[in-house]
């Protein structure tokens, strides 16, 4: 992991503790990427869209 990429990570987790950002906003955020991203990378078999979304409520 590169030092930018665990700083982004550090300032979300900061964001999440604090109260600046919800873990459905995050979850939402990282779903609408795997979206943008699957034609492309064809990374994932399965995405549990509705199971996340409920877990992060």
């Amino acid at each position: 992991m590169t030092a930018d990429r665990a700083e982004g990570l550090a300032r979300t987790a900061r964001a999440l503790a604090d109260g600046e950002v919800t873990s459905r906003a995050l979850t939402e955020r990282t779903l609408a990427r795997i979206e943008a991203a699957q034609p492309v990378l064809n990374a994932f078999r399965r995405v549990r869209t509705e199971a996340a979304l409920a877990e992060a409520d």
